[in-house]
């Protein structure tokens, strides 16, 4: 992975975030025909409408990097607010650690924990984005608005070792530290 890269996922997500928020000829108005259409993006029978959205931004011969860019467009537009998605910082790991607080917080622990353990033992990224489009979407019913979606769309392109122990990390190192103040 290089800077060129990790520049091309942060202007992507900026322009979908921009492009989901209002209209392109700067009235103020949504675009919703461009936000509908991202909306599907990650759908495998309606994908293809999207693709003229992503050629810019990636080799949409890649099924791996086409619905990788998908998936994470479709998450951005499905967002209640979608001018924040450039702004979150936190991985799938620290999203998923901070649905686990409050009175039911050690059963919140255990349900978040098998939705990453199933998200880690993703052998290709193909299966990583089949387990993580539904992920993605509880995430966000859970107001969850927080998540890095141009650190999401790197570590999917380079899902290996290092993306999922980071994901562990984010998720029990937390949940460790909380453990030791209570």
């Amino acid at each position: 992975m290089n800077l060129e890269s990790s520049r091309k996922f942060k202007s992507f997500v900026e322009y979908v975030a921009q492009n989901c928020s209002t209209c392109p000829k700067g009235k103020g108005k949504q675009d919703t025909g461009y936000r509908a259409i991202m909306r599907r993006a990650d759908n495998p029978n309606l994908e293809s409408i999207a693709w003229e959205h992503l050629v810019a931004w990636c080799d949409i011969e890649n099924p791996y990097l086409r619905k990788s860019f998908a998936l994470v467009g479709a998450a951005i537009a499905r967002m209640d607010s979608p001018e924040k998605a450039p702004q979150g910082k936190a991985t799938v790991g620290k999203a998923l650690q901070s649905l686990c607080n409050g009175k039911d917080a050690m059963e919140a622990k255990e349900r978040e924990g098998r939705r990453l353990q199933r998200l880690i033992a993703c052998d290709s990224t193909l299966e990583l984005l089949r387990v993580l489009r539904p992920v993605l979407q509880y995430l966000q019913s859970k107001g969850c608005e927080t998540l890095d979606y141009a650190g999401l769309l790197q570590d999917i392109c380079y899902w290996d070792e290092r993306k999922r122990i980071k994901w562990i990390k984010d998720f029990y190192l937390k949940s460790e530290e909380d453990q030791k103040e209570a």
